[in-house]
């Protein structure tokens, strides 16, 4: 697996992590109802502001921007178009 695509993957992780952060059931967490609530509020808003964005490259290193795009995409809704992107070839990778 190349460097790119451990950071597609890497990306998706991070997103997915963050979209579901909340999800302990220990007793020590310290997230209350509320906050659990609230950030799943403020996820929900981040994806639907991104959901139907234009991506942008993967020349060079604009991935850094267009992966995190595509992936709340994803989670929007929009997975075909989403995950074409993802696994498309690297727009710099012959040069």
């Amino acid at each position: 697996m190349s460097r790119k695509s451990h950071l597609k993957t890497a990306t998706i992780i991070c997103l997915l992590c963050l979209l579901l952060g909340s999800t302990q059931s220990k007793p020590e967490s310290e997230w209350t109802p509320e906050m659990t609530a609230a950030f799943r509020a403020r996820s929900q808003q981040a994806i639907t502001n991104f959901a139907g964005s234009n991506y942008g490259s993967t020349a060079f290193e604009n991935e850094k921007r267009s992966y995190p795009r595509a992936m709340m995409d994803f989670l929007a809704g929009n997975r075909e178009k989403a995950i074409a992107f993802l696994q498309s070839e690297d727009a710099d990778l012959f040069r």
